[in-house]
């Protein structure tokens, strides 16, 4: 089976700390991973899985008072995965969606013993910023995490461009992949690391599956057709502002799809739609940030029993 990467959930806390001192031969290195990442950061770090089992992670965060800058924490590989290139895999994934929050800059440290460390993070790309000392060589900031604890800063630019180039098509005749949720999806065009757009078909009488997204949130526009979403958002999430700016309480609705109709779709919110027996239901989507990749959706119960 090949590894899959997902971006990390609350639940994955305990799994994470429960093997990390192994993963680094009995050091104590728990410590160093609050759970406030896994709750607080967790479109931004990332799980790998072989077969249902954990075969690495990614926890990292965009900087809250350098918003075009991204920064990695902290990364494990399981010993049995080391030298397959999972962790290239895990700081690509995380490249992305720097990118998609355009990010222009990644930074990272790692101890200046750690020569494994140093040298995987040269290969990825990454400059050593100068410090104020050295050690064999390696430039190294002396006490950066306090007394005694010299750091090596790593710094990686993401090439992002503030100006995407301009774009033109037409809608595809055929689609492109079947999404997640069932429906056939023509990709548009996107802008940047901003927002893109896909067409978006059911055929006439059928149902898609429940998902929710990760990270991504979505408004649809319908073109032609008719038929319903069901939509709800856990009691924990913020609900959506009105249109008087009100707070809503509403946190399920069903409501009826037509041309001219536009609906959101926040991210993290379950949704699921069907299209009637007059015709296929067809919407423009409006996608932020860009589509990241496949595993960006996962199912979650329903309002209606969906196509095989």
């Amino acid at each position: 089976m090949t590894v899959t990467i997902r971006p990390s959930r609350p639940s994955d806390y305990q799994l994470v700390i429960s093997v990390i001192d192994d993963w680094w031969n009995g050091r104590h290195m728990a410590d160093m991973l609050p759970r406030l990442f896994f709750d607080h950061f967790a479109d931004t770090c990332f799980v790998a899985e072989r077969d249902g089992e954990l075969a690495g992670f990614l926890v990292g965060f965009i900087s809250q008072s350098r918003p075009a800058q991204a920064y990695i924490h902290f990364s494990g590989i399981h010993p049995a995965e080391r030298g397959r290139g999972l962790g290239r895999r895990l700081y690509e994934r995380f490249f992305e969606a720097a990118r998609a929050r355009d990010c222009e800059l990644v930074r990272a440290v790692t101890s200046p013993v750690n020569t494994g460390s140093v040298m995987f993070h040269r290969r990825m790309g990454f400059a050593v910023e100068p410090g104020d000392a050295q050690v064999d060589g390696i430039p190294v900031t002396a006490g950066y995490d306090g007394a005694g604890q010299d750091r090596v800063r790593f710094v990686r630019r993401l090439g992002v461009t503030d100006q995407p180039d301009f774009g033109t098509m037409r809608l595809p005749d055929a689609a492109h992949v079947v999404a997640p949720d069932g429906s056939d999806v023509r990709i548009l065009l996107r802008l940047g690391r901003r927002g893109g757009m896909a067409h978006f078909e059911l055929g006439a009488g059928r149902v898609s599956r429940a998902v929710a997204h990760h990270t991504v949130a979505e408004i649809w526009y319908i073109l032609r057709g008719h038929g319903q979403m069901w939509r709800r958002q856990a009691k924990h999430e913020q609900g959506e502002q009105g249109e008087q700016g009100e707070q809503r309480e509403q946190r399920e609705q069903t409501v009826d799809l037509s041309p001219r109709v536009c609906v959101s779709i926040p991210a993290g919110t379950h949704f699921q739609f069907r299209a009637g027996s007059d015709g296929p239901l067809a919407a423009i989507g409006v996608t932020m940030p860009p589509w990241p990749g496949a595993d960006e959706a996962y199912e979650v119960p329903g309002a209606w029993p969906a196509d095989p």
